[in-house]
């Protein structure tokens, strides 16, 4: 994957490192909170992002009924997902 590549590319331009271990550290953190939101959360929410964003903004309290509802149907996709990176590794 590029994506670390292309981060470490924008945080020499954006921000100024003591060292680089720091931007290691500063990598490690965005590349997890990527991984977060578009592997898990966009897959688990399901296909139409907008109607879930509309579901959310009249019941915010509603995440948690509709990731309970769309997490089961999405475990194969987690498993293989799982089985791919580590053979990637």
């Amino acid at each position: 994957s590029f994506l670390p590549t292309i981060l470490l590319a924008i945080f020499s331009i954006f921000y100024t490192m003591k060292s680089d271990s720091e931007a290691q550290h500063k990598l490690q953190v965005w590349y997890y909170i990527f991984q977060l939101i578009f592997v898990i959360l966009v897959t688990a929410i399901g296909n139409s992002l907008i109607d879930q964003a509309n579901k959310l903004v009249e019941s915010p309290f509603s995440v948690f009924e509709m990731l309970g509802a769309s997490l089961p149907s999405a475990t194969h996709f987690y498993m293989n997902y799982l089985v791919l990176e580590w053979a990637a590794l």
